[in-house]
């Protein structure tokens, strides 16, 4: 009897690490809906990672005053006072939002549409 009880519990503990393991794995890699925001640079990077170059993230400014970090995936040459558009990224379950870095905003004012954003390998 000791030992089915043993077992019953060292099945609970497997069947709780792989759940909450997978329930871990969901909400980091399984993105939600995703929206797009415009947003002005403050900093390239973090004040405290100076030896990242290129920035891994920007330090951003939210139309509604809300400061956030953006993840950038490729090299941007942004400076201050940028304008840029970030994709508004919530987590399926906790509802987190995470930012990442999209493209500048055009001269003029307005994000480009995607189709008119050249493509990789597109002829010019």
């Amino acid at each position: 009897m000791k030992d089915l009880a043993e077992r019953a519990l060292a099945a609970l503990v497997v069947i709780a690490t792989v759940g909450g393991a997978s329930l871990l794995f969901y909400e980091a890699y399984v993105p939600g809906p995703t929206t797009e925001a415009v947003a002005t640079v403050l900093a390239p990077e973090d004040p405290q990672d100076r030896a990242a170059t290129p920035p891994r993230y920007l330090l951003l400014e939210l139309a509604d005053g809300t400061r956030v970090r953006a993840d950038v995936d490729a090299f941007v040459s942004a400076t201050p006072g940028d304008r840029v558009v970030v994709a508004d990224v919530t987590t399926p379950l906790l509802h987190r939002h995470r930012y990442r870095y999209e493209r500048p905003v055009a001269p003029g004012g307005h994000p480009p549409a995607p189709a008119e954003r050249p493509t990789v390998g597109a002829a010019r």
